[in-house]
């Protein structure tokens, strides 16, 4: 009876004054980028990470002509050092003229903080009928 005793009285001390703090409140929802400004009808296909630094990367394909998938589509970044509460201006990261880069997703290796991120390109006429027929690349 006293080991009992002993373990429902360590219980009740643990449950009742040893809770661990409550996590710290989540930023405000900020929108990073947002259809119709920096020169972009709109943006599509959002990236996020983490650098070991602690830094968000928030990449996202910016669409020059609205949502198409055709045409003029660059790859752009924009960062956060302070948790997500405020962002950077987006910067362009790759442009090809009027050729498409998009669908970006970021690595970070965490050996040497390294960030490699692979994207797909086509040129900014072709159109996916044409390039799954190998009439165009």
């Amino acid at each position: 009876m006293r080991v009992g005793a002993g373990v429902l009285g360590f219980l009740w001390a643990i449950c009742s004054g040893c809770a661990a703090p409550p996590p710290a409140p989540l930023p405000a929802p900020t929108d990073v980028f947002v259809s119709g400004q920096a020169g972009y009808g709109g943006y599509r296909i959002p990236a996020l990470v983490r650098t070991v630094e602690g830094t968000l990367l928030a990449f996202c394909e910016g669409r020059r002509r609205g949502l198409s998938d055709a045409g003029d589509v660059d790859l752009l970044l924009s960062r956060s050092h302070d948790g997500g509460c405020s962002w950077s201006p987006a910067e362009v990261v790759a442009d090809l003229g009027t050729d498409f880069i998009g669908n970006p997703a970021p690595v970070v290796d965490e050996r040497d903080g390294a960030i490699t991120v692979l994207l797909t390109w086509k040129a900014g006429n072709a159109h996916e009928r044409d390039i799954r027929a190998g009439r165009q690349p």
